[in-house]
């Protein structure tokens, strides 16, 4: 049970995406199972903790929240929409680092 280069490639692009979010926590997982079970899921959670007034512990709030099965068809697709979610909140923290400077 191997993975696809390509499929390879899209999860090191997305942990090095990963690496520059730096406004919300993120976590990664890969889970393969052994051979009888052919599963390989790929988890991925980028959140953050809300404050709300009145309440000792903060909230917590996903961002993204997903679970891709890596031995689906769709799996690529999947992923490239996944890398395009994430694209956004390293481009949203550029825009407003400038928004700041000026």
């Amino acid at each position: 049970m191997e993975l696809k280069s390509t499929i390879l490639e899209k999860i090191t692009n997305l942990y090095a995406l990963l690496s520059k979010v730096d406004k919300y926590w993120a976590t990664i997982d890969l889970t393969k199972s052994i051979k009888d079970y052919n599963s390989m899921r790929l988890q991925i959670h980028v959140y953050t903790f809300l404050e709300e007034e009145g309440e000792k512990e903060k909230r917590l709030a996903y961002i993204i929240n997903k679970e891709i099965n890596l031995m689906e068809t769709t799996a690529e697709q999947q992923l490239d929409d996944l890398l395009d979610e994430v694209k956004e909140l390293i481009s949203v923290k550029k825009e407003e680092a400038e928004c700041q400077t000026n």
